[in-house]
């Protein structure tokens, strides 16, 4: 709707006015009420003075959510914007404002309308007074923002995902039910956390409904709520508390609940060392006459076994661990382990044997040799505590079942691994049939003990495919930047000639139209100087219309050989600029196959360099630790050898050890012992944007966020339904305000988009426009205008060329940016379209929609559930898929395979299923 002219009085007839407004009969006869004379020189204050009376007797039939004859009162914008029969107020003229004479009941209809059911008064001769003055002062002040509620209803229960965000990497999902965010690990396929704000009951990350999520280049979260923003944060890695150790460390075990160290020295010694009392002075033991070459909490933590150099087998209550019982051995042992309810304990002999015995170390061992080589490891499998691994050096692993009803026969053979090279370190896993073999370089083996399959090779830097896969990716950008700008070329240049050709044209009409009139010229004044015969007035007259004409043709030739210069030159600078972006582009596209060949090539030589110090699962059995030489801790899942991150660990531990759920123990060269933080399950709030009352920086509802590309900055939505739309920019580095633009849209921000480089964004609104800014002025650009409801949701294609919008109107709409227009768009949905985003660096699109389907271009994915899909996102590779919707189910699919990989429930759904059984 185009702005609407001044108002003046008389100008709208009573039948119109009457049918916005809703007067009554009784009004037509109605006398103007009093004013005041009021005697004031300081202003106005709008929201102290004359909102409370506009709130009182006008609001409730001109507000956001109800607003006869379109008109909206809440703000001193709305009543300048005015409505259907044009702008309430005009600042600084009082009296002829419609908004004053209606109230004033100067001009019908009189306001608020007699017996109306708001049980609306007549404005007082003073509030009338402050009216008029407040108006003839220009009309100053801000919209009142409404008071935050006293109390929110807490959801129980399983709740719809309305908001989704999935990290560029694919690892982090995190989904908004009702109030709760749930973030997923989605490598080791389990959920991470439930985000909590301290400040609110146990469970809830915000008071209202989370309405927008987004992650940061560097893996923090964003959530929106009611007049608040938070910042989210994983637990990085970090070295916690040290040990001093005496002498060197030969062995190291952590008790079962991760609060007790025992570490074994080189002299023959043992520290006790309570892992949650980092100030605490350990317990020494010293018993062994020689270094201290195996230790073994028992599954209760009561009991602490040891093997030493000095051939001999010790047994402590930790009640009291200077008291030991002892059992020599025949040769010194490395490894053991504990068998059948800890009622047995297995010993790996430097002599190649396997030794067996009661755990209380009450009889003599007996002794087997199930494979000649050195044992070089020995574990229970968790599987079942009958079973255990045992590893030697030239890379065989033995899986032996030992039965405790024939403690006197050997353990007996179940399958066999094959490393493929000799190894001297092997973690064994205590959980989920995994087993994992490291030679001195080479790769880590991760095999299934179930069946003995081979599960993965562990191998080289991980990182390298997937900067692979990026550098591919950023090749098909530019080659397809390359085809565009090679076909742009050829049309301005097309152009361009053909403008030069009609400017060659015009100049060879000029020339000959000035000969011409020159000719005419000389006509029409031999006629004019003709004494006889006198020339007729109608040979005058043709001859100066022939000259006329004439004219009118050198101008118009002059005015076309002017643009059709000025079209050539246009277009000739196009052809050109054409020209350079499509070399760039091809040079770019070069550039980058030059560093993906030279990662292939390196390929080989790091899969060499993977040196490996020790291994060791976690307590759950979900994820692998391998030291490097180099001191990095690699993480990989254990379920299927996806890598999931490396953490630097400084100098190569000897040693290492889960710790209790986050944290691991590693034995440094140079006789410490460090706890780890690790990265993992906890995420905290880490910072406030808004404190969810004030409606400063967030009027209303937190409902659109996204970062820069670079991180450096966070973009936030926010603003009154059907009144406006304000972007909030904030620095990421010390989140202060770095740029704010009120009233950006009319309506609600839903979405918004970055281009490639982040100079610029795109805002979608539920005022059905989509709008590009500058990053960093916020200086408006451009509109595309085309849906006809909600632009619900946009998204920048990596080769800045197009944008991708969708909405309520059932529509998705490509645009072509640098023309400013609509390229195409796509048709067929059913319902509203809440999610479009191009997948990875390819020109398909995803879409979610209320219609239940999940598309990747015209191809509905699989097993997307029978439920309205209000959110979906993927990863910045494309790899990963995530949808939810009404259902409250999180599900995961691969983006190459089109296949459903896994489905997440509410933990409050699963707790209900689970109550119900």
């Amino acid at each position: 709707m185009k702005p609407p002219s001044s108002r003046t009085l008389g100008r709208f007839s009573v039948v119109a006015i009457a049918a916005a407004l809703s007067f009554s009969a009784n009004d037509l006869r109605a006398e103007p009420l009093p004013v005041a004379d009021l005697q004031r020189t300081e202003p106005v204050n709008y929201a102290t003075e004359v909102y409370p009376f506009l709130k009182a007797n006008c609001l409730a039939c001109h507000n956001s959510t109800k607003a006869k004859a379109d008109l909206l009162l809440e703000s001193p914008k709305d009543m300048i914007r005015g409505g259907e029969s044009g702008p309430a107020i005009e600042p600084g003229n009082g009296e002829n404002s419609f908004l004053f004479t209606t109230a004033a009941h100067i001009e019908e209809p009189t306001m608020p309308p007699t017996n109306n059911k708001s049980k609306a008064k007549n404005l007082t001769p003073e509030q009338l007074a402050l009216l008029k003055l407040w108006i003839d002062q220009g009309a100053k002040g801000d919209a009142v923002a409404t008071q935050a509620p006293e109390s929110w209803t807490v959801l129980s229960g399983p709740q719809p995902i309305y908001a989704s965000a999935l990290s560029s990497d694919g690892r982090f999902a995190a989904a908004g039910r009702g109030q709760r965010i749930h973030v997923y690990d989605l490598k080791l396929g389990q959920l991470a956390a439930t985000l909590h704000d301290p400040e609110l009951p146990a469970t809830a990350a915000h008071r209202d409904l989370v309405h927008a999520l987004a992650f940061s280049p560097d893996g923090s979260l964003a959530s929106g709520g009611y007049r608040t923003a938070k910042i989210w944060e994983r637990r990085s890695a970090s070295a916690g508390s040290v040990f001093a150790l005496p002498h060197d460390s030969t062995a190291m075990a952590v008790s079962p609940d991760g609060n007790l160290a025992a570490v074994g020295t080189a002299d023959g010694g043992i520290l006790l060392m309570a892992l949650d009392e980092p100030d605490g002075t350990p317990v020494t033991i010293k018993d062994h006459a020689k270094a201290v070459t195996g230790l073994l909490f028992s599954t209760d933590g009561a009991v602490l076994f040891s093997v030493s150099e000095d051939q001999t087998a010790k047994r402590r209550s930790l009640a009291d661990p200077t008291q030991a019982a002892s059992q020599d051995l025949p040769t010194a042992a490395s490894h053991l382990s504990l068998l059948a309810n800890d009622s047995w304990i297995v010993l790996g002999g430097t002599d190649q044997k396997l030794r067996w015995m009661k755990s209380d170390l009450s009889s003599p061992p007996q002794e087997a040799q199930p494979h000649a080589h050195s044992v070089i490891g020995l574990a229970a499998t968790g599987r079942e505590r009958e079973e255990f691994v045992t590893g030697y050096a030239d890379g065989t692993t033995l899986l032996l079942r030992f039965d405790p009803a024939k403690p006197d026969a050997a353990p007996t053979e179940v399958r066999r691994f094959a490393h493929g090279a000799p190894i001297d370190q092997i973690a064994l896993a205590a959980a989920k049939n995994r087993l994992a073999t490291a030679g001195p370089s080479g790769p880590v083996k991760l095999w299934n003990l179930a069946d003995g399959e081979l599960v993965a090779e562990l191998k080289g830097d991980p990182r390298l495919p997937s900067r692979i896969d990026t550098l591919n990716g950023e090749i098909a950008v530019a080659n397809r930047l390359k085809a565009h700008w090679d076909k742009k070329g050829p049309e301005a240049e097309k152009l361009w000639q053909a403008e030069s050709e009609k400017a060659k044209d015009s100049g060879e009409l000029i020339a000959k139209t000035r000969r011409e009139i020159q000719s005419k010229r000389r006509e029409l004044n031999t006629l004019e100087t003709r004494v006889s015969p006198p020339a007729s007035e109608e040979d005058l007259q043709k001859a100066r219309e022939e000259v006329v004409t004439a004219e009118r043709t050198l101008a118009s030739a002059q005015r076309n050989r002017q643009l059709s210069t000025q079209l050539a030159g246009d277009a000739f600078a196009r052809q050109i600029a054409a020209e350079s972006a499509s070399r760039e582009a091809e040079t770019l596209a070069a550039t980058l196959k030059t560093e993906v060949e030279a990662v292939q090539k390196s390929l080989p030589e790091r899969e060499k360099e993977t040196n490996s110090l020790n291994l060791a699962f976690s307590d759950d059995g979900r994820s692998l630790v391998q030291a490097m030489k180099d001191g990095t801790l690699r993480f990989w899942s254990a379920g299927n050898g996806t890598w999931l991150e490396d953490v630097p660990g400084g100098p190569g531990p000897r040693q290492l050890a889960f710790a209790g759920s986050g944290h691991l123990l590693t034995a440094q060269e140079g006789r410490n012992l460090l706890v780890w933080n690790l990265p993992g399950s906890e995420w905290i709030l880490s910072q406030r944007l808004g404190d969810g009352i004030q409606p400063d920086p967030f009027v209303d509802r937190v409902t659109a966020l996204t970062f820069h590309p670079d991180g450096s900055r966070l973009v936030s939505g926010s603003g009154v339904p059907s009144r406006g739309g304000d972007i909030v920019i904030w620095n990421t580095e010390d989140w202060t305000l770095a740029n704010r633009l009120d009233e950006a849209h009319r309506d609600t921000l839903t979405s918004f988009a970055f281009a490639p480089g982040g100079d610029r964004f795109a805002s979608a609104s539920t005022d059905r426009m989509i709008k590009v800014f500058d990053t960093d002025s916020l200086e408006y650009q451009q509109t595309f205008e085309g849906h006809t409801s909600h632009v619900l949701d946009i998204d920048w294609n990596v080769d800045g060329l197009t944008l991708a919008s969708a909405g309520a109107d059932l529509q998705v709409k490509l645009w072509d940016v640098a023309e400013g227009q609509q390229k195409s768009k796509i048709e067929g949905f059913q319902k509203e379209i809440g999610t479009v985003l191009f997948l990875g660096s390819t020109e398909t699109l995803l879409t979610a929609s209320g219609d239940k389907t999940l598309k990747l271009g015209n191809a509905p994915l699989p097993d997307a559930g029978d439920t309205f899909l209000h959110t979906a996102a993927a990863s910045e590779d494309g790899q990963r898929i995530i949808a939810g919707g009404q259902d409250g189910v999180l599900r995961l699919w691969d983006g190459q395979a089109k296949k459903l990989l896994q489905s997440f429930p509410s933990p409050e759904a699963e707790s209900a299923k689970v109550a119900s059984e």
